[in-house]
């Protein structure tokens, strides 16, 4: 989290959002047919649960998705914060874009949502330049790994109110006085803008070679069984 300089991986990607973002769309694309055939053989529907984070807000104002790996001179920003945003804003832009897809394709039957799982005390901040968590320890503003897991394994039961819940942010609610608590929550505006999902996506696309053919392969088999009125 927030590593004080910019970093690239073996494929040339800045470090966070390799980390965070691209690797997991490269999964997701291999893992989606096995989670729609095993949503389609049991009836119940398969869900994805992409974690993200309350610092999606400290993204860059304007996205940069033309210069996702941060290139450009001053891009950056200071002390990790701004690329730690925008992979967690990442998480968010996949989310509902592939839900928005998904739903072209026909799919109905897998769920995928973005989770805050809250200021979890743990080693995340370990690479930090200035590590605030033990301050936060001292106000009791921390929760525990339990609290924090608590979001992401709801959605993944699909228990009370999440069961047919898609394309949504959940927030862990301390900020509200409600410690360990996860409900319906309102992203950034950049993460509802539309013209930047799908933009994103592409370049997405564009930097891991992902082509997502399974959902083309989706919509055929809808169109298929729609003409056989099945």
């Amino acid at each position: 989290m927030a590593l004080p300089s910019r970093e690239l991986s073996v494929d040339g990607c800045e470090m966070q959002m390799q980390v965070n973002h691209l690797g997991h769309f490269v999964l997701m694309e291999k893992l989606y047919p096995l989670l729609k055939a095993t949503a389609d053989a049991s009836g119940e529907p398969a869900r994805i649960v992409n974690v993200s984070s309350v610092a999606h807000n400290f993204a860059s104002t304007s996205f940069p998705v033309t210069d996702v790996n941060l290139a450009e001179p001053g891009a950056y920003g200071a002390l990790g914060w701004t690329a730690y945003g925008n992979s967690k804003l990442a998480n968010i832009l996949f989310t509902k874009e592939l839900h928005r897809r998904l739903r072209k394709a026909g799919v109905s039957n897998v769920l995928v949502n973005a989770v805050h799982p809250g200021v979890v005390d743990s080693e995340l901040p370990r690479n930090l330049s200035i590590n605030f968590y033990p301050l936060l320890r001292i106000l009791g503003q921390l929760i525990t790994n339990d609290e924090g897991a608590r979001g992401q394994t709801r959605l993944c039961l699909g228990s009370a109110p999440f069961e047919t819940v898609s394309g949504a942010y959940i927030a862990e609610m301390a900020s509200q006085g409600k410690k360990g608590e996860h409900e319906l929550f309102d992203s950034s505006a950049q993460s509802n803008d539309l013209g930047l999902q799908r933009a994103f996506w592409d370049e997405s696309c564009r930097l891991t070679g992902s082509k997502w053919n399974v959902l083309e392969a989706s919509t055929q088999t809808e169109q298929q069984l729609s003409e056989m009125n099945v």
